[in-house]
């Protein structure tokens, strides 16, 4: 039976269960009565859930539903620092949650500390953090749907060394833009850096990810390595953002992405020695880790510094065909993207006195 207004149904079924369903605005209630007369059902607000069992005709026992507690999130965005950091967390949209964390590398329990405002740590740590609803007296034993409790948010901050720039003496004669070699192979030997295969060409291009110079044979992976010095303006911590593709469950990055930036730290006799054109330089691999929710900071000087970065597509290449996909079908309008369908990553960089960008070309040279 349908109510006059439509906004409710009765239903009877054969062995007498009664089913009644009402539904106002954002607000819904399902009830089920059985043949002795016992109603359960649970109720949906905008604001507050909750399932009930109707004990006579006026007496309710309730208890609410809660929906899963939204993602923490950890600041600042880096993971290195000089002199002290401050660490925030937040849960945002849910306010009946208390956070509690750890920095000795356990995951947070209730009897973990209360986060109560902004954290100063002068060294480094990895930082656990995680919400419980409020008014929890032990662990929950669901620790799947997130309603009670939330999976356990990690962050790593280090207590970074400056890397040293170049000499003056390289510098002297450094021309815009930077150096590229650009390789064409199977897909799978273009993975990991720049493949043991000979390189296609090289040259020179204004910016970081300009694929200009590639051939443009159909569905051929192609590979640009990437080479030059970056002019840093102040010293301080600088910090690279990863794609949302390495950061997010959706889509796949289709695409190899590694990144070198300063000078490793070397010491001789207990002091840090002048960098040297052939010393190696710090690392990110941001596909093998969401360390730090995607970002990446190294401690640099005012000067000259060497970057590299080495971007291979592999999706023009039958990547997709192997992951069972069809490079047409991928991506449906209006859903959320399974495949990066971009021309090239999105890599940022922020620091002193240079907000969250991608790398601008003003400051590459080689």
């Amino acid at each position: 039976e349908r109510s006059g207004d439509g906004k409710s149904v009765h239903l009877t079924l054969p062995d007498a269960t009664e089913i009644g369903f009402r539904a106002h605005g954002p607000e819904a209630e399902l009830t089920v009565t059985s043949p002795a007369g016992e109603t359960r059902g649970i109720r949906i607000g905008e604001n507050e859930s909750l399932e009930f069992v109707e004990e006579g005709e006026t007496a309710r026992k309730t208890s609410p539903i809660y929906r899963p507690i939204p993602d923490l999130k950890i600041t600042p965005q880096k993971t290195a620092f000089a002199g002290s950091i401050e660490v925030g967390i937040s849960c945002e949209g849910e306010e009946d949650v208390d956070i509690r964390y750890t920095t000795d590398m356990t995951d947070p329990t209730l009897d973990s500390p209360l986060y109560a405002g902004e954290l100063e740590f002068s060294g480094s740590l990895v930082l656990k953090a995680r919400a419980f609803r409020k008014g929890l007296r032990e662990m929950p034993a669901d620790k799947v749907s997130g309603t009670l409790m939330s999976r356990v948010f990690r962050a790593s901050f280090t207590k970074a060394i400056p890397c040293e720039p170049l000499d003056e003496s390289f510098t002297r004669e450094l021309e815009s833009g930077l150096a590229y070699r650009y390789y064409e192979d199977i897909w799978p030997n273009l993975l990991f850096g720049a493949p043991l295969s000979a390189q296609s060409r090289s040259g020179t291009v204004k910016g970081m990810f300009d694929v200009s110079p590639r051939s443009g044979r159909r569905n051929q992976a192609y590979a640009f390595r990437y080479e030059g010095v970056i002019k840093i303006e102040e010293s301080g911590i600088y910090t690279l953002f990863a794609p949302d593709e390495f950061t997010k469950y959706a889509p796949i990055a289709g695409y190899d992405l590694m990144v070198e930036l300063g000078f490793e730290n070397h010491f001789a006799n207990g002091k840090k020695r002048q960098s040297q054109p052939e010393d190696p330089l710090n690392q990110w691999y941001p596909a093998t880790s969401r360390h730090a929710f995607g970002t990446w900071s190294v401690y640099l000087k005012r000067g000259y510094h060497p970057i590299r970065v080495y971007y291979a597509d592999i999706r023009p290449g039958g990547h997709l065909e192997y992951m069972q996909f069809t490079y047409g079908g991928v991506n449906v309008p209006g859903l959320i993207k399974r495949y990066f369908d971009g021309e090239v990553p999105l890599l940022e960089i922020a620091g002193p006195g240079m907000k969250r960008q991608p790398i601008p070309e003003r400051i590459l040279y080689h």
